[in-house]
């Protein structure tokens, strides 16, 4: 069949036949060579340049993310076994279960509050509080209160080790990034690589002409 520009002439690098292959993206309406789609798990990032600098840096950036989310959610395992346990908000009984693990409280009450103000402290928050009549006929504010604790040393720490890994991570992918470009563009010829930058021509050169013969 005709090929198109996401499709290679030459099989793929690591799924089978052709490893180590430099792909060469088919031309549209390819009729004489066998093509096949790009495989979208095993083509190496490198076989991309010929897409342009850009759409290899996309999916190379994407890839070095992607990897680093993973390995910061398996720091954060600590965090999620204790949201989840009975010690935190008793198992967190009756939540979604893409929220479990998470830091949402599911035990909490409703306690006097003096200094509760629906206008000041709480403008944005009305749903937190009620209200109530005491036996003098005064009203009283209720404000809820979550009984979860969750401010404990374990977690904080596994909370800092989680931000300093993302930190050094993301400035490890920025130099990864730069030596991925130089890589990537050396692969790839374009106009960049055979145009030359002259400083300090003649100031009567004006001639394209002349300009064409003297390079």
């Amino acid at each position: 069949g005709g090929g198109g520009g996401g499709e290679s002439k030459f099989a793929d690098s690591c799924c089978g036949g052709g490893r180590g292959q430099v792909k060469e993206i088919a031309e549209s309406g390819e009729r004489y060579f066998q093509t096949k789609l790009y495989h979208p798990f095993c083509t190496p990032l490198n076989q991309l340049g010929g897409f342009g600098l850009g759409i290899a840096l996309y999916f190379t950036t994407l890839r070095a993310v992607m990897i680093l989310l993973f390995i910061a959610g398996l720091v954060s395992i600590p965090n999620f076994l204790y949201f989840s346990g009975p010690e935190y908000s008793n198992n967190q009984e009756n939540i979604f279960w893409a929220l479990r693990g998470s830091s949402v409280c599911t035990e909490y009450e409703f306690v006097p509050c003096l200094d509760c103000n629906p206008e000041g402290n709480f403008a944005r928050a009305e749903d937190r509080l009620r209200f109530a009549t005491d036996e003098l006929g005064e009203m009283v504010t209720f404000a809820l209160k979550n009984n979860c604790n969750g401010a404990t040393v374990a977690t904080m720490m596994t909370n800092m080790a989680t931000i300093l890994f993302v930190i050094f991570g993301l400035s490890f992918i920025s130099y990864y990034l730069a030596k991925q470009e130089d890589k990537l563009d050396g692969d790839v010829q374009t106009a960049k690589d055979y145009s030359i930058v002259v400083l300090n021509p003649p100031s009567d050169a004006g001639d394209p002409v002349e300009w064409r013969n003297y390079f």
